[in-house]
Protein backbone atom coordinates (compact mmCIF):
# COMPACT_ATOMS: atom_id res chain seq x y z
CA UNK A 1 0.00 0.00 0.00
CA UNK A 2 1.17 3.67 -1.10
CA UNK A 3 0.67 6.43 2.13
CA UNK A 4 -2.11 8.00 0.17
CA UNK A 5 -4.41 4.70 -0.74
CA UNK A 6 -5.89 3.41 2.50
CA UNK A 7 -7.78 0.49 0.85
CA UNK A 8 -6.61 -3.19 1.21
CA UNK A 9 -5.07 -4.86 -1.80
CA UNK A 10 -5.82 -8.25 -2.83
CA UNK A 11 -2.58 -10.40 -2.47
CA UNK A 12 -2.24 -13.43 -0.27
CA UNK A 13 -0.37 -11.91 1.98
CA UNK A 14 -3.51 -9.50 2.94
CA UNK A 15 -6.37 -11.07 2.43
CA UNK A 16 -7.36 -14.64 2.06
CA UNK A 17 -8.12 -15.74 -1.71
CA UNK A 18 -12.55 -15.42 -2.15
CA UNK A 19 -13.91 -18.71 -2.50
CA UNK A 20 -17.26 -18.75 -4.73
CA UNK A 21 -20.40 -19.90 -3.05
CA UNK A 22 -21.63 -23.17 -2.81
CA UNK A 23 -25.00 -24.47 -4.38
CA UNK A 24 -26.61 -24.60 -1.37
CA UNK A 25 -25.00 -21.43 -0.02
CA UNK A 26 -26.64 -19.69 -3.13
CA UNK A 27 -29.77 -21.28 -2.47
CA UNK A 28 -29.94 -19.94 1.37
CA UNK A 29 -29.12 -16.80 0.08
CA UNK A 30 -31.60 -16.77 -2.24
CA UNK A 31 -34.47 -17.55 -0.11
CA UNK A 32 -36.87 -14.42 0.61
CA UNK A 33 -36.38 -12.69 4.39
CA UNK A 34 -40.09 -11.80 5.43
CA UNK A 35 -40.27 -8.23 5.71
CA UNK A 36 -40.48 -6.27 9.51
CA UNK A 37 -44.68 -6.24 9.42
CA UNK A 38 -45.16 -9.77 8.70
CA UNK A 39 -46.45 -12.20 10.54
CA UNK A 40 -44.00 -15.48 10.79
CA UNK A 41 -45.35 -18.62 12.00
CA UNK A 42 -43.60 -21.21 12.98
CA UNK A 43 -44.67 -24.77 12.22
CA UNK A 44 -44.41 -27.97 13.87
CA UNK A 45 -44.17 -31.47 13.07
CA UNK A 46 -45.18 -34.81 15.21
CA UNK A 47 -41.97 -36.39 15.62
CA UNK A 48 -43.22 -39.77 14.53
CA UNK A 49 -43.73 -37.51 10.93
CA UNK A 50 -39.42 -36.25 11.30
CA UNK A 51 -38.81 -39.75 11.88
CA UNK A 52 -40.21 -41.61 9.37
CA UNK A 53 -42.43 -40.60 5.92
CA UNK A 54 -44.47 -41.72 3.17
CA UNK A 55 -42.94 -43.28 0.29
CA UNK A 56 -40.84 -41.18 -1.92
CA UNK A 57 -41.53 -43.15 -5.01
CA UNK A 58 -44.30 -45.47 -6.10
CA UNK A 59 -44.07 -48.61 -4.19
CA UNK A 60 -46.37 -50.51 -7.09
CA UNK A 61 -49.94 -51.79 -6.85
CA UNK A 62 -49.44 -55.04 -5.19
CA UNK A 63 -48.21 -52.76 -2.17
CA UNK A 64 -51.16 -52.63 0.57
CA UNK A 65 -48.96 -51.72 3.70
CA UNK A 66 -46.18 -49.45 3.67
CA UNK A 67 -44.72 -49.67 7.59
CA UNK A 68 -41.65 -47.50 9.14
CA UNK A 69 -39.97 -47.85 12.12
CA UNK A 70 -37.14 -45.71 13.51
CA UNK A 71 -36.33 -47.06 17.34
CA UNK A 72 -39.66 -47.16 19.45
CA UNK A 73 -40.72 -44.83 16.76
CA UNK A 74 -43.36 -46.90 14.38
CA UNK A 75 -45.40 -45.70 10.95
CA UNK A 76 -48.13 -47.85 9.15
CA UNK A 77 -49.80 -46.25 6.38
CA UNK A 78 -52.51 -48.71 4.93
CA UNK A 79 -53.43 -48.49 1.31
CA UNK A 80 -57.27 -47.98 1.09
CA UNK A 81 -60.26 -47.83 -1.19
CA UNK A 82 -62.65 -45.19 -2.73
CA UNK A 83 -66.01 -45.31 -4.87
CA UNK A 84 -65.84 -45.26 -8.41
CA UNK A 85 -68.61 -42.93 -9.55
CA UNK A 86 -68.83 -44.66 -13.10
CA UNK A 87 -69.61 -48.33 -11.64
CA UNK A 88 -71.07 -47.31 -8.36
CA UNK A 89 -68.42 -50.18 -6.79
CA UNK A 90 -65.65 -49.56 -4.60
CA UNK A 91 -62.21 -49.78 -6.28
CA UNK A 92 -58.72 -50.68 -4.65
CA UNK A 93 -56.18 -47.45 -4.20
CA UNK A 94 -52.95 -47.26 -4.39
CA UNK A 95 -50.27 -45.50 -1.25
CA UNK A 96 -49.93 -41.97 -1.27
CA UNK A 97 -46.43 -41.51 -2.34
CA UNK A 98 -44.04 -38.55 -3.29
CA UNK A 99 -43.87 -34.65 -2.62
CA UNK A 100 -47.15 -33.68 -2.89
CA UNK A 101 -49.11 -36.36 -0.51
CA UNK A 102 -46.11 -35.05 2.17
CA UNK A 103 -46.98 -31.81 1.73
CA UNK A 104 -50.41 -32.15 2.37
CA UNK A 105 -50.01 -33.90 5.58
CA UNK A 106 -47.70 -31.50 6.61
CA UNK A 107 -49.95 -28.81 6.15
CA UNK A 108 -53.11 -30.65 7.62
CA UNK A 109 -50.94 -32.02 10.69
CA UNK A 110 -50.68 -28.54 12.69
CA UNK A 111 -54.26 -27.26 11.19
CA UNK A 112 -55.58 -31.27 13.26
CA UNK A 113 -53.15 -30.47 16.14
CA UNK A 114 -55.21 -27.17 16.58
CA UNK A 115 -58.81 -28.23 16.01
CA UNK A 116 -57.94 -31.98 17.56
CA UNK A 117 -58.39 -33.80 14.15
CA UNK A 118 -62.68 -32.23 13.78
CA UNK A 119 -62.81 -29.09 11.88
CA UNK A 120 -63.95 -25.91 13.31
CA UNK A 121 -67.22 -24.36 11.21
CA UNK A 122 -70.68 -23.72 11.97
CA UNK A 123 -71.91 -26.73 10.71
CA UNK A 124 -69.40 -28.83 13.60
CA UNK A 125 -71.54 -26.36 16.25
CA UNK A 126 -74.56 -26.89 15.06
CA UNK A 127 -74.14 -30.67 15.03
CA UNK A 128 -73.00 -29.97 18.63
CA UNK A 129 -76.10 -28.19 19.91
CA UNK A 130 -77.98 -30.72 18.49
CA UNK A 131 -76.70 -34.03 20.31
CA UNK A 132 -76.79 -31.82 23.61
Amino acid sequence: MTATDDSPQHSGELLPPIKSLTPIQRRLLSMPTPEEDEDISILYQHSVLCQTSMPYRNPGDDVRLWERLNGIVHLEIQAGRALNPETSKFVDVGLPFGPKPRLVLYHLGPKANGTNALPEDGKRAQEEEQWQ
